[in-house]
């Protein structure tokens, strides 16, 4: 049983486990707590379900605008604003998987155990005309992108990056139609390396960077957060996940994400022929996957498995945890309230069938 990290300095209420979080500084804490909270909510429902709650850290005295500083826990969740000041579109956003133990992380740092640095900014939007994701809220968008983020830090990966995605035929893997792929194919480093055989073609020499970790850092980093972690040095066989495979995982990439989706091309991440039902006549099949399990951003959230993952992960009781499991066959969590007395209300909804 792997040990939690947010639970290390436990909670002040008994049955609670926490991943506590603090803001890198000030400026992090200004232009991401709307954001952070608004995520929080979303997570909520799994909360009902579970002993698990994101809190802000002990040190902060529920103060959601917690600092990091002298009176914050070393293990608290610490949340970085990682955009320039120029307003440039950036994605490069990452969250240490939170329960990982010592020594088991590929990365070997121990503060990337417990940070976030969140990079989110996409001016431009989507290119729907590609198929691609609908987006007309960029806050949206971000709430999105950071509910995401703190499921790494609850401890979660990539659902598509678990070792029986392509293995047993869930998703088709295309990282020719990733962002920079023609570009990384071209480097004439790539072509004069000789751990290749000199037969080897530009195509040929790009399916192996795409399918290991040490080529992958040297030629095309992208791919990454895409290739099974069976071809990744993480210790994934304490990982916590679902039986079944979860095409609407708020932890699965959609189709579109870092690809390269103009009209006529493909997308990096689709359903494989084999999960695919047999549309009706004269429609074309739908191989595409959307994080949350819908196409418009603002209608995405946490999947019934998400919350039977962390029912798994933080377990309240044997009930609890079997009704998160049996939430699918019930219908899924329903529309619930959230609020932080003082400061915070909303209503957190389950995505809309489709």
């Amino acid at each position: 049983m792997a040990t939690v990290y947010p639970a290390c300095a436990g909670s002040p209420i008994a049955h609670e486990r926490w991943l506590r979080y603090c803001f890198a500084d000030e400026r992090s804490a200004t232009t991401l707590l709307p954001t952070v909270v608004h995520a929080i909510a979303r997570w909520w429902p799994a909360s009902l379900y579970s002993a698990f709650k994101i809190q802000p850290d002990l040190g902060c005295r529920g103060d959601y605008r917690c600092i990091c500083g002298p009176h914050t826990s070393a293990d608290a969740l610490r949340i970085q604003d990682g955009r320039t000041a120029e307003g440039q579109t950036e994605f490069v956003t990452f969250t240490g998987i939170g329960y990982a133990p010592a020594g088991r992380m590929s990365h070997g740092a121990v503060w990337y155990r417990n940070r976030m640095v969140f990079s989110w900014l996409n001016p431009d939007g989507y290119d729907e005309a590609s198929g691609g994701t609908i987006s007309t809220d960029p806050f949206v968008e971000e709430v999105i992108m950071m509910t995401h983020e703190l499921g790494h830090g609850i401890g979660f990966v990539h659902e598509h990056q678990r070792p029986d995605a392509e293995s047993s035929n869930w998703i088709v893997y295309q990282p020719q139609f990733l962002w920079g792929y023609p570009h990384a194919s071209q480097n004439p480093a790539l072509m004069a390396d000789t751990s290749f055989p000199s037969h080897m073609g530009a195509v040929d020499r790009m399916s192996r960077v795409c399918n290991s970790e040490p080529l992958a850092q040297q030629y095309f980093s992208p791919a990454l957060d895409f290739m099974s972690l069976a071809h990744r040095t993480y210790d994934y066989s304490y990982l916590v996940g679902s039986p079944q495979y979860d095409y609407k995982s708020i932890m699965h990439y959609s189709c579109d994400d870092a690809s390269n989706a103009a009209p006529h091309q493909g997308f990096a991440l689709v359903k494989h022929p084999a999960r695919v039902p047999r549309p009706p006549r004269g429609q074309e099949p739908d191989y595409k996957i959307w994080m949350g399990g819908r196409r418009r951003m603002d209608e995405r959230a946490i999947s019934n498995a998400d919350v039977a993952r962390v029912a798994l992960l933080y377990p309240l009781s044997q009930e609890a945890t079997r009704a998160a499991q049996g939430l699918e066959a019930a219908g899924g969590w329903r529309a619930v309230p959230f609020v932080i007395p003082g400061y915070f209300t909303t209503t957190v909804y389950p995505a809309p069938t489709p």
